[in-house]
């Protein structure tokens, strides 16, 4: 369950763990503006159920939130909403280049598909996310109409990992 007295639904346990200082950046992620990205721009992005734009894009910060504050390498994308919101975000070159200035202090780069390579274990940052948020929510289960992808709960919220040779990757896949 989403704890809503904490910025971007933090567990408790896990918000009275962070420093001041990263207590701040998550703020800054929760309050940043992404109602750019719903409706118009992620139905370009091929998102067709607009029932879950909202949901692709607070996911979108909580993966933002789990690359700031630990900086984990590589972190891949496996879920096709959020990564077209990511998509969606970057060609929006002015707020994207000035959210990662504000939240991270550079630029958080990304590799479309990590070149063929995938990302062979995620499941670094996807425990983080676990401890943090609970269970991976239904929208990173979803293809971009809206199906379940066969196999993800299993793979996100019972292995912990999805292994992918296709998934767009943060900057430190290499």
């Amino acid at each position: 369950m989403v704890n809503t007295n904490n910025p971007l639904g933090f567990n408790e346990s896990a918000w009275n763990d962070l420093e001041d200082g990263e207590k701040e950046k998550v703020t800054k992620i929760h309050d940043w503006d992404f109602s750019f990205l719903t409706g118009d721009q992620l139905l370009r992005h091929g998102v067709c159920e607009r029932c879950i734009h909202d949901d692709a894009t607070n996911e979108l910060k909580r993966f933002f939130a789990v690359k700031v504050l630990r900086d984990i390498h590589p972190m891949g994308c496996f879920s096709q909403v959020v990564a077209e919101a990511w998509h969606a975000f970057i060609l929006d070159t002015q707020r994207y280049e000035e959210f990662c200035s504000v939240v991270y202090g550079k630029t958080i780069h990304h590799i479309p598909t990590n070149y063929g390579k995938g990302v062979m274990d995620n499941s670094v940052w996807m425990s983080v996310y676990r401890e943090w948020f609970g269970d991976f929510p239904r929208v990173w289960k979803l293809d971009k109409e809206g199906k379940e992808i066969p196999g993800y709960e299993h793979a996100m919220n019972i292995e912990g990992n999805i292994v992918s040779s296709d998934m767009d990757s943060d900057d430190g896949a290499f």
